[in-house]
């Protein structure tokens, strides 16, 4: 496609065709017109030249100066919307004239805050499509501004999951990165990571989750206490690290070997779930997660302990009991699983009663998992003598 003013040069050149027989400007005519006035005549006797390099550069300034003009009338009147159209005629004629500059940042200061308060609300309650409207004008004002291509970055994600769209993703991406290259939205890093780990389980491109670790390696470092715009967001900035990194090491595990790469990926995963855990003891996904991590590493006992402490904080998430009950019986067998010993006797009866209380959604059970969980985790090995510990494990 043509350049506007490639476009219109005809027409431009009929407009100085025109203005040959015009009678010159009176002398208490404004300077700016004068001004207009002088142009026209230039690029008249450009024409009769034949200089149409010199016409082009002339017209362009005519009609460059008309549509800044119409612009600046429609924002004086108050018409913001009318204001626009012609002054992104002028940005395409002329993208580093500092009077369109000028006028941009005007125009994006009367227009832009509401546009995100708009946006903010919509987002809050949970519309990312009118919302993502809303930011369309924004960012066509403000492109650089922070906030708005992060929150256009979330609408995107949303839009994504929503729709199973990786395409959308790949729009998340590049707008968390505007957005956190300004260093003033380091939140936007981790959506860049999102979006790429999202990508990726779509493309299973190798890239993708590196480029994703990479730029949630690079958020987590960057996070402070001050989030302005992780209310805004629809996932957990610290678990996003986790996720990705836990993928990336099950991927260079995949082959079944443990090599060095898998070992520093391990020792990043563990890092980031224990910060989860860290920022909200009782979150039963990462308590999860840590016993998965460690019976990747074919580390068992150390799954269970992570899963008994899980238990102990969060004792009525069925998954953490499920799994102890797995781990159980990876420990030991179903000898084991039914087998009370002396030197772990607590871990059959949390077993026991995990399974049973999930199976028949018993809370009594439940409460027996829990309580020996929290006296494995206590160290209160006088529980176990107790009568009623074997009877309700039972």
């Amino acid at each position: 496609m043509r350049p506007l003013h490639q476009a219109l040069l005809p027409a431009l050149l009929l407009v100085a065709c025109a203005t040959q027989n015009e009678a010159p400007a009176p002398a208490d005519e404004p300077v700016a017109e004068t001004q207009t006035l002088s142009l026209r005549e230039q690029a008249q006797a450009a024409l009769e030249a034949g200089d149409f390099e010199r016409v082009l550069q002339l017209t362009t300034e005519l009609l460059l100066e008309s549509k800044l003009g119409e612009s600046r009338a429609a924002l004086d009147a108050g018409r913001l919307g009318a204001a626009w159209p012609p002054l992104d005629a002028a940005l395409e004629l002329a993208p580093r004239d500092p009077r369109a500059l000028s006028l941009r940042s005007e125009l994006a200061a009367a227009v832009v805050p509401g546009k995100l308060e708009e946006a903010r609300r919509l987002l809050l309650e949970g519309d990312p499509r009118d919302a993502m409207l809303a930011l369309d004008d924004a960012v066509l004002l403000a492109p650089d501004e922070p906030e708005v291509q992060l929150l256009r970055g979330e609408c995107s994600l949303r839009m994504g999951v929503e729709d199973g769209n990786p395409l959308m993703f790949a729009d998340a991406r590049i707008a968390f990165l505007i957005a956190a290259r300004t260093n003033r939205a380091h939140e936007a890093w981790l959506g860049a990571a999102r979006a790429g780990w999202l990508s990726y389980f779509a493309t299973s491109e190798p890239r993708e989750l590196a480029d994703a670790l990479s730029h949630a390696k690079t958020g987590t470092s960057r996070l402070g206490e001050d989030r302005p715009f992780a209310k805004y967001l629809s996932f957990d900035l610290e678990r996003t690290h986790a996720e990705i990194a836990f993928t990336a090491y099950t991927e260079a595990r995949g082959g079944g070997a443990i090599s060095e790469r898998s070992t520093a990926l391990f020792e990043e995963t563990r890092t980031a779930l224990e910060a989860v855990i860290g920022g909200a003891p009782s979150d039963p996904w990462a308590w999860g997660q840590l016993a998965n991590l460690y019976e990747w590493e074919g580390r068992t006992q150390d799954a269970s302990d992570a899963l008994a402490r899980g238990l102990a904080l969060a004792p009525d998430d069925p998954s953490l009991h499920d799994s102890q009950v797995r781990v159980a019986t990876q420990l030991g067998g179903d000898a084991r699983y039914f087998t009370f010993n002396d030197t772990q006797p607590w871990l059959t009866g949390l077993a026991v009663c995990a399974d049973f209380g999930s199976r028949l959604d018993n809370p009594l059970l439940r409460w027996v998992a829990d309580w020996t969980a929290r006296a494995a985790t206590a160290d209160d090995t006088t529980v176990f003598t107790r009568p009623q510990f074997y009877a309700l494990a039972f």
